[in-house]
């Protein structure tokens, strides 16, 4: 009787054991690795999964495809092995219960007496170059970083050597360099500026060419992509000083998922899948329209200042077979700023209360991709796009009696079209790539002025038509020996405009002395055309434009780097670089110090000359731990200079020479886990603090005198403004069942307060200078659905 027992009690205890085993919610993580040259599949690649408490592994089948289940939610790194080509490592990756991880790697092969080293975390986007100054990013970050409104560009401000200009706008500064000098690069494409509301943020409230108030592209779309802040690789061209380099993730290729958030900010709905399901295509589509449009359709009323915005972006992957793999893609967003004066004089304080002010940005942009492989170590990828940009911004003046009389209008039409084509191949352990990017921009411009006070009415740039950018490069790799690389390349530079061709030689260096440790340097010659809007300034005498023959500026940049593991968790980087900026266009005026070094935003109204020049030079630290037993730790600082001579040869600030930088990010998360669920308490904060920018002082009593502003420019940029610093802090409870997740996202920007100094200028209608600050205290709050 009491042996019965016994095996009764047994098999209970061994029925609920697995019952609670069954309960526990687990995930899959699925992919594909392909030869970075070639793009075939790689078969028999060891994949591993583990994080502290567990381990998991497999091997690729003969395409290449790996599927691991049953896996235990969590933040896992990926460990991607094979014989012949270097180790791909991707750590932070976070498994949730409703969506399963799908993966794109690419391995690159290494020279056979390298087989034994293994590079950690090095593999290089669309260049087989090893690339310095760089900052990875992906879409866990948005979650994990507070205060980024998942918003690429507000995400690296966490990185060394990015400066914000304003937290109206995701503008910002890399090295001292002015945001006008910023590249994007969508799938490997050029695209035009990809953001909404481009005047946000700017001084003269017109449009800005590398920024806005918010990205067009959410980073919940994006996978690994990365911010080159210097000395590009050959593949990199037409920029001085970042390049966003943005890739997006492919869709779940197996199963439907869905995503809905709703927030302060936005609502926003996201699908994704296969096409059918004995397909291996894939889509994914996301849609997001601005919270407060919502309100405002629905009659509340938000004061006199509106904002509006939609957007819309997708990417379609098709499985050719033997044919390769064919991409299409696609974004696009709608903005606009309405606002309207107080028909009061009684409460009009400054000039901008009595100017009612409209602005329409659209933007939009489609691309496809094509990629076959040409044999074991050869493919051909081919790239086209076109994006283009419509803005327009229009003032008018209320009176005293209260008449709305035109006081400015600006348009701008860009569009841009993008073509790369590209083969790589490996020659006797040699990687070659060779490709060349068509631009072709075309553009229809127009700014005007009204002052009110005289009635003169004064056209500032006019110029419509098109011109060509052929770029072609090449690029070369080799291991000499099992610790040392060398990369060459070149990048070339034409413009159709004016018929000059400029080349700009690549080279670097790299010394892996052991598995933790390595040490690189990096040459590069940049080449830059001018934005459109400096070749067409209007000459008030004649009419024409002085600046339609500028030459592109040129930048000598070094960088040399150290890189070292403190353990499994811990990567510190040092790096030091200088560059070199010539044939800078200034003003042709000995007492105009203007430089294009230090311009803000898209406006400019000057003539110009290629003959000024500018240094940025620094040393940036950081050290990064990854996300271990529940937290991480983001620090960094940056020591730098950023100077520049006009037409007189005198040695002055830039604008953007802040001098320093410092920046803290960390996280702690708590889990709980249950039988059927699974809980995550997170709590993120950030510090930001940097130092500020440069002005020209103003001239108070003759700007009164005259009733416009009138500069000391025999002190130009001699007063720093006080230094930026910022705190956020971000809060989610997120919890994870069989089917879905469900998160309640919290944040709060600047958490003090602080009254950060924008800029100042001299008011009209206060008759002083007056103080422009940034954003006060913004609070944030998402819910979110995925299943």
């Amino acid at each position: 009787m009491r042996t019965d027992i016994r095996k009764i009690l047994a098999t209970v205890i061994l029925f609920l054991s697995h019952f609670a085993v069954a309960q526990e919610i687990t995930q899959s993580v699925q992919g594909v690795v392909v030869d970075a040259i070639s793009f075939s599949g790689i078969g028999l690649a060891n994949v591993q999964l583990s994080n502290e408490l567990n381990s998991f592994g497999t091997v690729t089948d003969g395409d290449g495809q790996f599927r691991l289940d049953n896996i235990s939610l969590g933040r896992y790194t990926l460990k991607i092995t094979h014989v012949g080509y270097y180790s791909s490592v991707q750590e932070d990756m976070l498994l949730k219960g409703a969506k399963e991880l799908n993966l794109q790697v690419e391995l690159k092969p290494a020279a056979t007496q390298l087989e034994n080293i293994e590079i950690v975390d090095r593999n290089v986007f669309n260049s087989l170059s090893p690339v310095l100054s760089s900052v990875d990013f992906n879409m866990e970050m948005s979650d994990r970083i507070p205060a980024t409104f998942y918003d690429p560009a507000r995400i690296i401000t966490s990185f060394p050597g990015i400066a914000i200009q304003n937290d109206q706008s995701n503008n910002i500064s890399v090295r001292g360099n002015s945001p006008n000098e910023l590249l994007w690069r969508i799938e490997g494409l050029n695209f035009v500026n990809p953001n909404h509301l481009t005047n946000a943020g700017t001084f003269s409230d017109r449009h800005s060419v590398s920024g806005g108030g918010v990205s067009i592209l959410s980073a919940q779309l994006i996978r690994r992509s990365r911010l080159l802040t210097g000395a590009f690789p050959a593949n990199y061209g037409n920029a001085l000083s970042g390049v966003f380099d943005i890739h997006m993730r492919e869709g779940n290729r197996e199963q439907n998922e869905f995503t809905l958030q709703a927030g302060l900010l936005g609502v926003e709905a996201a699908a994704e899948g296969p096409f059918s399901k004995r397909s291996a295509h894939s889509f994914l589509v996301n849609y997001r329209y601005s919270t407060i449009g919502l309100l405002s359709s629905l009659g509340v009323e938000l004061g006199d200042e509106s904002l509006d915005f939609q957007d819309l972006s997708f990417k379609m992957n098709f499985d050719l077979g033997s044919l390769g793999n064919l991409s299409v893609f696609g974004i696009g967003g709608l903005s606009n700023e309405r606002f309207d004066a107080t028909l009061d004089s009684v409460t009009w304080e400054a000039n901008e209360d009595r100017i009612n002010t409209i602005f329409d940005s659209d933007m939009g942009g489609v691309g496809i991709i094509h990629q076959v492989s040409l044999g074991a170590r050869s493919s051909w990828s081919n790239r086209v796009s076109y994006s283009y940009i419509s803005s327009i911004r229009k003032g008018d003046y209320v009176t005293d009696a209260y008449e709305a009389v035109p006081a400015g209008y600006d348009r701008f039409d860009q569009g841009l079209f993008s073509y790369n084509s590209e083969i790589r191949t490996d020659i006797n352990q040699c990687l070659f790539t060779i490709g060349i990017f068509l631009d072709r921009q075309n553009f229809n411009l127009l700014s005007q002025a009204d002052d009110v006070a005289s009635g003169n009415f004064q056209t500032l740039m006019d110029g419509n038509g098109d011109y060509w950018l052929p770029q072609p490069y090449l690029m070369v790799e080799k291991a000499i020996s099992e610790k040392w690389i060398v990369n060459a390349g070149i990048n070339g530079l034409y413009h159709s405009l004016r018929g000059k061709f400029n080349l700009g030689p690549r080279v670097g260096i790299s010394y892996y002395p052991d598995n933790i440790r390595s040490l690189k340097f990096q040459y590069g010659l940049a080449n830059k055309s001018q934005i459109p809007q400096a070749y067409f300034v209007v000459d008030p005498g004649n009419g024409g434009n002085p600046n339609k023959d500028l030459a592109f500026t040129n930048s000598h940049q070094w960088v040399l780097g150290y890189e070292q593991r403190a353990g499994n968790n811990t990567l510190i980087r040092l790096e030091g670089y200088i560059q070199e900026h010539f044939n800078v266009p200034v003003s042709p005026d000995p007492e105009n110090p203007y430089s294009i070094v230090n311009a803000r935003d898209a406006f400019i109204n000057e003539d110009l000359v290629n003959e000024g020049t500018a240094v940025n030079k620094g040393i940036e630290f950081s050290l990064d731990r990854k996300f271990r037993r529940n937290y991480y730790v983001l620090v960094n600082a940056t020591l730098y200079q950023s100077t520049y001579r006009a037409i007189d040869d005198f040695k002055r600030n830039t604008r953007f020479n802040g001098q320093y930088g410092l920046n803290i990010t960390t996280g702690k998360e708590f889990i709980k886990d249950k039988s059927d669920h699974q809980r995550v308490i997170g709590f993120n904060i950030r510090s930001l603090y940097h130092g500020g920018p440069w002005e020209t002082p103003i001239d108070e009593s003759r700007s009164q005198e005259t009733r416009t502003p009138v500069y000391r420019n025999d002190e130009a940029f001699s007063r720093k403004l006080m230094d930026y610093f910022r705190i956020d802090i971000g809060l989610y409870f997120k919890k994870n069942k069989k089917d879905y997740t469900r998160s309640i996202i919290i944040g709060v920007q600047n958490l003090t307060n602080r009254a950060n100094i924008a800029y100042q200028y001299f008011d009209v209608e206060m008759n002083r200078i007056n103080t422009k600050y940034q954003l006060g205290i913004i609070p944030s709050l998402n819910y979110r659905v995925e299943f």
